[in-house]
């Protein structure tokens, strides 16, 4: 590749990588933040088709949730599917399509059913019914239940605005509307317990045998409630006369909320979407749609999801991720300044041509990020932690997918970009693993360093790999933190053959122990650290892999040579690379290890650089070239590759200086003025008022190469 196109990568990669950390945390903001932005949406069709024959779905008086009532009220109930398959392969649905369902007082004059065909989705709460029943109703008419703790602090749980509800709304005493709501408000109030109740929310299809209903018209929305518990009147529906309850609960459905407890500090997640219902009738133009049906035409339904994060944690999560994307915008514009644009403003020397073109020079800038600054690695460690809650509101979003079979692609592409920032734990788990081995062997760590490598995009794939093979144990978290918390409620018996899901109230979920509290972060951690167990496994592997590759090339190179120059000739170069173990190509691990030692910048900055650069974009050198991946050779000088020392957070500015990089803080020694004698001086003792100067994090001061700083690396 020529010189100019990597300097163009340089800067290409510099500013993606800026651009995804602005991206991530816009998206945190926007669209993850406390407002509300219905930014992921999805669209279902469900035909309804033509029941089945009598005795195809069994009666299900075994079922211990307020669906046994809706059976006992409706003289049909189906289970619909999506994409036009009534019985899809999905084994749970929210959709039923329900027939001749009757009010709670019965038969209406005429003595027909009161709601003929309707359309209905299990995934309201009895806690927003019961708040907008409230809401409808005149002080004075409220029954005691209004002034319980599920209704009198449901805006400050769920984090609304207090609606304008007009006097035009309210129902008026003795009403038909009135009774609906009080009603509902009765039946909620006597069910014991309040998770077992499933309420609904639909529309009511307009008349098969209408003439005009191919025009389409505006469906009349339905919402009721039904508890499996009650002797006599256990269903009620409200909307028929009470038409003002809709506009209450028009942001209501999907409606949970999930506090994290972490030391008495909170993570609050919060969802909930708008849903609209479409009705197609049969087409005049398609001979199958002629066809006599009991239940003719489709029905589209769209829904729009609300995901809102707020809570210490998170604020503390968006600052830590604004601190970190300041520090490497300013790390990038350096970077871009010093290192990147030089090559292009004037002419290179030989040296930097050399470093653009072998070795490892500065293919990508990928691995020059901040993390080996141990503040910016603590930030990081503390951003990736508590980005992990993020898993919740994702899991919702898939969730959202897998009911409703039809998700916006980049809705999904966002959440996905988010979760793969979690590499940067395992990039951080990498170095502190790889930082003990040298700490207990630094020859041998030096050793396999330069027989293997794992570079960033390879633990980026270690981890996308690992949340692929997790997948269902990562997208099951909040729905069994849902069922632990009797927020979300699954019925099998209600639909043979299929799972029922309602979304469920339960007083409980605010009072847990604290032993409950830590199941929950058990519950939520615990799949990261299966993540990263296996993640580090395939890194392992492919190290391991790649050290046998190393060691297969050397013995056969080696044995090329023997077979070609001969047993002399191969016992000379043997002795040749034992005195420099690092550029040999067929040295033995024994004789890297026993002619290892530190050059003199690792020696100033007392820091094992070349051992330590187990996490590069390339590896070495052919076997038996004059430079490795860890140094290069000019002459019979041994010298570190740019990329290793600006990871380290040192500039090296035309070959003479010597700075502290930014988002560094005291890289380079300090040293104090001494006197003739050898001792220091009365300034740096602090008689003096004014101490010795210091190099700040970034300061502009440079050292140049002198007998203390010397150009050899």
């Amino acid at each position: 590749m020529h010189w100019k196109l990597r300097v163009l990568l340089d800067a290409v990669v510099l500013l993606l990588l800026l651009a995804l950390d602005a991206r991530d945390l816009w998206y945190k903001t926007q669209w993850l933040g406390p407002g509300d932005v219905y930014a992921f949406a999805t669209t279902t069709s469900l035909h309804l088709l033509d029941p089945p024959s009598p005795g195809a779905e069994q009666s299900a008086d075994e079922s211990s949730t307020g669906w046994r009532a809706f059976r006992a009220a409706c003289s049909e109930l189906h289970a619909l599917g999506g994409d036009g398959r009534r019985d899809s392969g999905h084994p749970h649905f929210l959709h039923v399509l329900a027939a001749n369902c009757s009010a709670a007082d019965g038969l209406t004059e005429d003595s027909r059913p009161q709601f003929k065909t309707m359309v209905l989705t299990s995934d309201v709460r009895a806690d927003a019914m019961a708040w907008a029943a409230c809401k409808l109703l005149y002080v004075s008419r409220r029954p005691p239940l209004c002034q319980a703790a599920m209704v009198s602090n449901f805006l400050v749980k769920y984090r609304f605005a207090a609606p304008h509800v007009a006097s035009s709304m309210m129902a008026a005493p003795m009403s038909a509307a009135e009774r609906e709501l009080r009603e509902l408000l009765d039946v909620i109030g006597k069910s014991q317990p309040l998770s077992a109740m499933v309420c609904v929310s639909g529309v009511e299809l307009p008349d098969a045998n209408d003439p005009q209903r191919e025009q389409e018209q505006p469906l009349s929305r339905i919402f009721g409630c039904a508890s499996p518990n009650l002797p006599g009147k256990s269903v009620v529906f409200v909307g028929q006369h009470a038409t003002a309850f809709a506009s209450l609960q028009f942001d209501k459905t999907r409606l949970t909320v999930d506090d994290v407890d972490v030391l008495d500090v909170h993570f609050i997640f919060r969802q909930n979407a708008v849903r609209t219902y479409r009705y197609h009738p049969p087409s005049a133009t398609n001979p199958s749609d002629l066809q006599l049906k009991t239940f003719p035409g489709h029905m589209t339904i769209h829904t729009a999801l609300n995901l809102s994060c707020s809570g210490f944690l998170y604020n503390l999560l968006v600052l830590t991720d604004l601190v970190l994307l300041v520090l490497h915008a300013w790390s990038a514009s350096e970077l871009l300044n010093r290192v990147v644009l030089p090559p292009l403003l004037r002419t290179p020397t030989k040296q930097e041509l050399s470093d653009l073109t072998k070795g490892e020079g500065r293919t990508t800038l990928l691995a020059c990020i901040l993390t080996r600054s141990p503040s910016v690695a603590a930030l990081t460690l503390a951003s990736t932690l508590l980005s992990w809650l993020l898993l919740l509101p994702h899991t919702a979003v898939w969730a959202l997918s897998a009911d409703e079979f039809s998700a916006s692609s980049f809705a999904v592409v966002n959440t996905l970009l988010s979760a793969i920032r979690v590499w940067m734990l395992l990039l951080l788990v990498v170095y502190t693993l790889w930082d003990v081995l040298v700490y207990t062997d630094e020859a041998r760590a030096y050793m396999l360093a330069t027989r293997t490598f794992v570079s960033s995009s390879e633990l980026v794939a270690a981890v996308a790999l690992a949340g692929l093979l997790l997948r269902h144990r990562l997208l099951s978290v909040l729905p069994q933190k849902h069922e632990m918390e009797n927020q979300r409620v699954v019925d099998a018996a209600a639909f043979p053959g299929r799972l029922a899901l309602s979304n469920a109230y339960e007083d409980a979920v605010y009072s847990l122990s604290s032993r409950e509290r830590n199941l929950v972060l058990w519950l939520i951690y615990w799949p990261l650290v299966e993540l990263l167990l296996v993640a580090l496994l395939s890194v392992a592997l492919g190290m391991t892999i790649r050290y046998l590759l190393h060691e297969y090339r050397r013995h056969a190179a080696a044995k090329t040579a023997a077979t070609t120059v001969g047993v002399n000739a191969t016992e000379e170069s043997e002795r040749l690379t034992s005195s420099r173990p690092s550029t040999a190509g067929f040295s033995s691990a024994k004789a890297v290890i026993a002619g290892y030692s530190r050059l003199p910048l690792e020696e100033l900055l007392d820091v094992p650089i070349r051992a330590k650069h187990i996490v590069r974009s390339g590896g070495s050198e052919p076997i038996g070239s004059a430079s490795s991946c860890l140094e290069k050779t000019v002459g019979q000088e041994q010298f570190l590759w740019p990329v290793q020392y600006l990871t380290h957070g040192v500039l090296l500015e035309n070959g003479r200086y010597l700075s502290t990089r930014r988002g560094f803080y005291r890289v380079l020694p300090v040293h104090e003025p001494m006197d003739g004698s050898g001792a220091r001086s009365s300034s740096s003792n602090g008689r003096s008022g004014k101490g010795a100067p210091r190099e700040g994090n970034g300061s502009p001061k440079r050292r140049r190469y002198t007998t203390t700083y010397p150009i050899v690396m």
